[in-house]
C-alpha cells in the first residue's frame, strides 16, 4: 500500500492507495466501490471525480456515478451520541460513505 500523509487547513489528510484483490477493466464491466472505516470514526473517503477522469480511468461511452451518503436522521443522531472512546461498531460507517459506480 502506498499512502501520502499532510496537514491542510488543521486537518491532516492521508492519500491511500490500495490494490484489489481481482483485476478489473472498466471497458468491459461495471464497477463500484466504497471506502470508509466501518466503526464511522474516521472519515476515510471523499471522491473526486474530475481527477478520477483526467487520469483516464473513465472509458469513453462510459458514466461515472457517485451516490452521496444519506443516512436517515436516526443513523445521524446514534453517530453523534459517540465521543472517542466510544465505537458505533463494524457497520455504522457504511451508512455515511460515498459510493461510485463506473457504468455503461
Amino acid at each position: 500500500m502506498d499512502d501520502h500523509s499532510y496537514l491542510e487547513t488543521g486537518r491532516v489528510i492521508m492519500e491511500l492507495v490500495a490494490p484489489s484483490g481481482q483485476p478489473a477493466d472498466p471497458r468491459t464491466q461495471d464497477l463500484s466501490y466504497a471506502a470508509y472505516d466501518p466503526t464511522y470514526y474516521i472519515e476515510i473517503f471523499e471522491f473526486d471525480a474530475q481527477s478520477f477522469i483526467t487520469q483516464g480511468l473513465t472509458p469513453e461511452g462510459r458514466a461515472l456515478e457517485l451516490d452521496e451518503p444519506n443516512p436517515n436522521s436516526e443513523m445521524v443522531s446514534f453517530a453523534a451520541s459517540f465521543d472517542q472512546t466510544e465505537s458505533g461498531g463494524d457497520g455504522l460507517g457504511a451508512f455515511f460513505a460515498e459510493k461510485v459506480h463506473l457504468r455503461c
